[in-house]
């Protein structure tokens, strides 16, 4: 009787250690990735992203307006460390206006912003905040300041076969004040290898954004733990267009 009570502990031991889930912090990067679940399409992204801090809705911004972006950012990635001929930005946030430029990090990723005066830009970017500005709007308690929801980033994000993980970051860097940020995909990510994003939810899920389809747009607190995941799959290089929104700065 005893042998059998000890074997029925150990079982049960078991079986609450295969359920526990990892804890979302640096150096987890690879059992999170392991355990996040598909991010499924909301029915109210703004409550969402209230919850939850991020929120996805598919089929917002057409397939081939993506693909028209998607060989752009080909072309414009493939110029390395060219001189613009026109450097105009606007102080204090991310954004290039007539000009991509290029900023590469761990060897396998790249980030490029993107120049907002092009159509073939603006009309991508454009179509998903249509789509998601009233959800954002309810989710205005995340963001600091009363003043109108102004884009502040845009860009690429790439990531090629071979990409490992991501160290688990906030976006809450380089002066910007808190934003939400949409991704849309440029390319189709079918699983979590193909160069997913995992997030660490704030109901303590982890989830993933693949399936991640072209034309698909996720939203998220920039504050929340998120990471991009290995890619061993998939296109060689994975494109997905960002866009952040935050409240403009408060007159004086």
């Amino acid at each position: 009787m005893h042998a059998l009570r000890w074997f029925t502990l150990l079982a049960t031991t078991a079986a609450l250690s295969a359920t526990t889930k990892p804890a979302a912090k640096q150096g987890n990067e690879a059992a999170l990735a392991a355990v996040a679940t598909p991010l499924k399409p909301s029915n109210d992204l703004g409550q969402d992203l209230l919850n939850n801090g991020v929120a996805r809705v598919n089929n917002i911004v057409d397939k081939e307006c993506c693909r028209e972006l998607r060989a752009e950012v080909e072309k414009w990635l493939a110029v390395e460390d060219a001189v613009p001929e026109d450097a105009r930005f606007v102080p204090g946030t991310r954004l290039s206006l007539s000009t991509p430029m290029r900023l590469s990090f761990a060897g396998s990723r790249a980030d490029l912003l993107l120049p907002i005066e092009e159509p073939v830009v603006s009309n991508v970017a454009a179509t998903a905040i249509k789509a998601c500005l009233a959800g954002v709007e309810k989710a205005r308690t995340l963001l600091e300041g009363t003043g109108p929801l102004e884009i502040v980033e845009l860009g690429a994000l790439t990531a090629s076969i071979g990409a490992t993980h991501q160290a688990l970051h906030r976006d809450t860097w380089g002066g910007i004040p808190n934003r939400i940020v949409l991704f849309v995909a440029l390319d189709d990510v079918e699983d979590g290898d193909a160069g997913a994003t995992v997030f660490a939810d704030r109901s303590d899920n982890i989830k993933r954004s693949a399936p991640f389809g072209v034309g698909d747009v996720i939203a998220y607190d920039a504050s929340l733990l998120h990471f991009g995941a290995k890619k061993t799959s998939g296109v060689e290089h994975r494109a997905l267009l960002y866009c952040a929104l935050a409240p403009a700065p408060d007159a004086d």
